[in-house]
């Protein structure tokens, strides 16, 4: 049974993101980065029941869990249906 969701979210780069961003989505796009998140998590319960925890990293950082919410304007989501003991 398909209990829970993990949210795939790949950031396509506008024009006026940084140059790295618009350089690595040339070369191995169309995004440049990719975040997982999860919607059943903690956070998720907020007033606005948009914002999850999302595990991110940048280059030659520190893998982060953060609190953060997702626009399907901004970046191509996906939705992983899993159960809890996967």
């Amino acid at each position: 049974m398909k209990d829970r969701l993990i949210l795939v979210a790949f950031y396509p780069p506008a024009q006026d993101d940084p140059w790295l961003n618009r350089l690595v989505a040339s070369v191995d796009g169309p995004s440049c980065h990719v975040e997982l998140a999860f919607p059943e998590s903690l956070f998720a319960q907020s007033k606005d029941n948009k914002s999850m925890d999302a595990v991110f990293f940048h280059f030659g950082g520190n893998v982060e869990i953060v609190q953060k919410w997702y626009s399907k304007d901004t970046y191509k989501l996906f939705y992983v249906p899993v159960s809890s003991q996967q």
